[in-house]
């Protein structure tokens, strides 16, 4: 019996040792789980594609040149059988989030400031408005009804309010609610093709590529530019009373605006003239400070241009103007910068450097008009600059020179005069010449004293 107690005893000296080894200072195993930071996630953006189903061609021959892309009947635009189609996109999953039907046959889209709503413009004469959701149906697009023939072919929301595009009445359908109720329809000059303005403007400006001087020129004369003549109009609609300010005439065949989101400028292709109408939004004239039309001339001076711009984005940290020309497959990139007073900086209207790039079996050019060429354009300054470069120095420049502007009238002498600082400097150095600069100083001093 005592052997055995002795036993129980050390078994129990044991248990009490392996019971303190486990305890005290020892290190234990432990799991922290780490968290990762990583990139936030992404924003939720959406893509929005109106389509409609069993699009056709029509078989009109007098279109698309008389009339949009809609079903034709003895001369009247008709409806798609099958409504059209709003497809949601998440555009960071390429994923379809929801669909819903629309009007039939969308012929344009708008969204609004907010990005919450897109609108619609339909063959059948009506505005559909739908709300940009994941949970989208075809219960919650809005209908609003346009006059009959009214053609809505594209839109502009801006200042609370949307204006519709009516083709097929020459006017401007000025809407506001949700979904949208016409209040008004402003009748502007013929052929009217777009609207331009920013979400904060005074006005918009509705581009019709006929005039209020041509009452019968039809939409879709300009499907060939080049046998056009007659110059487009811009008509200013003040947002406060949907009525028309003023009319500026613009180029031949407008066929797109843009404007600044600042509301200052407005920029109006014509791809007839091969040129961008500059409007001062501000002062609701044209930018006569570029030049007396107000244009920029894609091709540089003040010729025929073949360029034909057809779409144009402003990149407004960059305050450039990027503008595709259909015609001449190039993209022209223009300094639309303004200085602090929201007047033209030195610097507007001028290209920057030729470059091109091979895109598919086409090769893009970027092409390049100096800031010198582009102020003076195919004033005598700009031709004189431009011969002297083309000559390169010789022994008689001085004389040249003194002889070209020798008999200029008053105005060209005294441009001459000032745009001495801007030329090349081996060609203003011509004019520190003794004999140049005598004959400067007594240009100068006629020009001052000429009555």
């Amino acid at each position: 019996m005592r052997v055995q107690s002795m036993k129980w005893l050390a078994a129990g000296a044991l248990l009490v040792l392996a019971g303190a080894a486990g305890c005290g200072s020892q290190y234990r195993p432990v799991i922290n789980p780490v968290v990762p930071t990583g990139p936030p996630a992404e924003p939720t953006s959406y893509t929005v594609v109106f389509s409609q189903p069993g699009l056709v061609i029509p078989s009109d021959p007098s279109l698309p040149a008389t009339f949009p892309p809609c079903p034709v009947s003895g001369g009247v635009v008709q409806a798609y059988t099958n409504p059209g189609v709003v497809t949601l996109l998440d555009f960071s999953g390429d994923s379809i989030m929801a669909t819903a039907t629309v009007g039939n046959g969308p012929l344009g889209f708008a969204v609004d400031g907010t990005g919450s709503i897109a609108y619609s413009e339909n063959c059948d004469g009506t505005i559909s408005s739908v709300p940009i959701s994941s949970s989208l149906q075809s219960r919650n697009v809005g209908t609003s009804t346009l006059l009959t023939g009214a053609v809505p072919i594209n839109s502009l929301v801006a200042a609370g309010s949307q204006y519709v595009v009516e083709q097929g009445r020459d006017a401007i359908a000025a809407m506001a609610g949700a979904p949208p109720a016409l209040k008004q329809e402003v009748f502007v000059a013929p052929s009217v093709i777009n609207v331009t303005g920013a979400q904060t403007a005074q006005r918009v400006y509705a581009i019709s590529q006929g005039n209020v001087n041509t009452p019968g020129f039809a939409w879709g004369t300009c499907a060939d530019p080049s046998s056009v003549s007659v110059t487009g109009e811009a008509d200013a609609i003040e947002v406060s009373t949907n009525t028309i300010s003023t009319r500026l005439p613009l180029g031949v065949c407008p066929v797109f605006g843009v404007s600044s989101a600042d509301a200052k400028r407005a920029f109006i292709l014509n791809r007839g003239s091969g040129t961008i109408t500059v409007i001062n939004s501000q002062l609701n004239t044209l930018d006569t400070a570029l030049n007396v039309s107000g244009t920029i001339n894609l091709c540089g001076g003040t010729g025929a241009c073949d360029a034909g711009p057809v779409y144009a984005e402003l990149y407004t940290p960059g305050s450039l103007l990027v503008v595709s020309n259909y015609d001449n497959s190039t993209i022209s990139v223009i300094d639309v910068s303004l200085d602090v007073y929201g007047n033209d900086s030195p610097t507007f209207a001028t290209f920057g450097r030729t470059t091109s790039f091979q895109f598919s079996d086409q090769r893009i050019k970027l092409a390049h008009i100096s800031p010198k060429d582009a102020k003076h354009e195919d004033t005598f300054t700009g031709l004189f600059t431009r011969a002297l470069r083309q000559l390169g120095w010789h022994d008689q420049a001085p004389i040249t020179i003194g002889k070209l502007i020798s008999d200029k009238n008053r105005k060209e002498r005294e441009m001459i005069y000032q745009a001495a600082a801007m030329m090349p400097s081996w060609i203003s150095d011509q004019f520190k010449s003794d004999d140049i600069s005598t004959r400067l100083a007594v240009i100068r001093i006629k020009s001052l004293t000429a009555v």
